[in-house]
């Protein structure tokens, strides 16, 4: 197990990965059937719950509620593995008494530091009646924590350095799949394939997410043929184990499949012999693109389950790669506008010809209703209107000119930090409310404009919904273009 975890970093596994297959390998080891593995922010203050077996999800997320490091919670210092079940251990009193009321009657917490930095937890759980775990002395639990310490640290370093070599492999991946010109369904087919044989399964399915309408596609199923096979074809979010796995984002383990809820079809479940479901999200580019799931006869061990993060990468690539062919066309409209923007700065055009190239590139990029700059004079820290689209619609509260701390755009000038409003009506900063909902503003997003370290103005931008990832970088390159603009071509007083 430590081996490959070892082998693991040196890959360049995410840190929460990691996690996921080391809680795998301890509860093999320990012959237990909980646990869960947390990762500590940067500063190791925090934890956050990264993987979960074999208790509730709800339960195990409360943990960093008790864990957490900060002064005045929690034990002072976490350096030793230790038993739990067996003496108290001074501030970690409410930690007992979560775990006893879930029927957790022992197990090992493993803290995992490096240079007296907290990096992560594992905990290897026991329930009331269970088989005895195996005994593991001291320098075992020691031996242990100091190898999975070492390879978390080892994955950390190398995640935060794999922006610069991510691109190269992801690209050499993606040139692997282009050079096997097959539609999207056979490539799919052929992962599924692959994982339902790796696994033994009875049945495999591949899930596609559509996160605008919070609903899945079911692409691709291998299985026998049934009564229930062409009913269970689409899922809601929050819906079924796919629609589950889809709204948590996070994979579901069922040893005991027919009696889980989130099960349709039972009766057809059944007649396949399936006992046990695993689903796993599929993630591209850190967004949800689809859901994996297999059907087996019998429950998988953990270190099995862990490797079937090869294939959900294969399946997410693809869909993935396919969505960026399908958008290429548009990705290349929204390239060539900022080009379009850049050359004519380059040139010098006037300064409201660059911010109308702006504004259309922006509008016509997210579909919004408004765009406005404006532009910052920081001795007497007030905005003024230098550019509205359209032109002729006003603006909120009619006002040309805004003292900083004001309002949406003062409050950006003032703190020089984005601000996101997902529903303009829950902010309490964008004032006229009825101006947004005569034009179809549900949200909005103000940025600063900093040029040379000086604040030189604010992008605002109402839009029909919130901004994906994607749209919210394009826009945040226009915002970048426009404060270069005015920077160039009207100095900032004062800073």
């Amino acid at each position: 197990v430590l081996s490959q975890l070892s082998h693991a970093a040196n890959l360049g596994i995410t840190p929460e990965e990691l996690l996921t297959r080391a809680i795998d390998g301890l509860l093999q080891l320990m012959r237990a059937l909980a646990g869960v593995a947390c990762l500590a922010d940067p500063e190791g203050k925090t934890l956050e719950v990264v993987s979960v077996r074999g208790i509730r999800p709800a339960a195990a997320k409360t943990l960093p509620q008790v864990l957490r490091l900060d002064a005045g919670r929690g034990p002072k210092a976490l350096t030793r593995p230790i038993r739990i079940g067996h003496a108290e251990v001074p501030g970690l009193e409410d930690l007992h008494a979560r775990l006893s009321a879930e029927g957790i009657a022992g197990g090992i917490l493993l803290p995992l530091a490096s240079d007296g930095r907290l990096l992560g937890l594992l905990i290897a759980m026991f329930r009331a009646g269970a088989e005895p775990p195996p005994a593991l002395s001291d320098a075992h639990l020691d031996t242990l924590q100091r190898e999975i310490s070492s390879a978390l640290q080892n994955a950390r370093v190398r995640h935060g350095l794999r922006s610069l070599n991510m691109d190269l492999l992801r690209l050499l991946t993606l040139a692997k799949i282009l050079g096997e010109p097959r539609e999207l369904e056979d490539t799919l087919t052929t992962v599924a394939q692959a994982a339902k044989s790796f696994s033994g399964g009875l049945a495999t399915a591949v899930w596609l997410a559509d996160p605008a309408d919070r609903h899945l596609t079911r692409i691709v199923l291998l299985a026998p043929e049934g009564p229930e096979r062409d009913r269970l074809m689409h899922f809601a979010y929050g819906e079924g184990v796919p629609g589950w796995v889809a709204e948590s984002e996070q994979a579901l383990h069922l040893d005991d499949a027919l009696g889980d809820p989130r099960v349709g079809a039972k009766e057809w479940v059944r007649s396949l012999g399936i006992r046990s479901i695993y689903a796993f999200p599929l993630r591209f580019k850190e967004a949800l693109v689809g859901v994996l799931s297999v059907g087996t006869a019998a429950p998988l061990p953990p270190s099995q389950l862990s490797l079937f993060g090869i294939y959900c990468d294969h399946a997410a690539l693809a869909i993935g790669y396919s969505r960026l062919l399908r958008d290429k066309d548009v990705h290349v409209e929204q390239l060539g506008g900022l080009v379009a923007v850049a050359q004519a700065i380059n040139d010098g055009r006037p300064r409201e010809m660059i911010l109308r190239l702006i504004s259309e590139g922006c509008r016509r990029a997210t579909g919004a209703p408004w765009f406005v700059v404006w532009g910052a004079d920081n001795r007497k820290r007030e905005l003024r209107l230098l550019h509205a689209d359209p032109a002729n619609q006003g603006i909120p509260d009619r006002r040309e000119r805004v003292s900083y701390g004001s309002g949406l755009v003062g409050w950006t000038a003032l703190h020089r930090q984005t601000r996101i409003a997902a529903d303009v009506r829950a902010e309490p900063l964008a004032g006229d409310l009825e101006w947004y909902r005569g034009r179809g503003i549900v949200a909005s997003v103000t940025l600063p404009l900093i040029g040379n370290e000086r604040l030189v103005g604010v992008l605002h931008l109402g839009t029909q919904a919130p901004l994906g990832p994607e749209l919210l970088r394009l826009v945040e390159g226009y915002a970048a273009l426009a404060a270069a603009s005015l920077a160039r071509t009207r100095p900032t007083p004062g800073r």
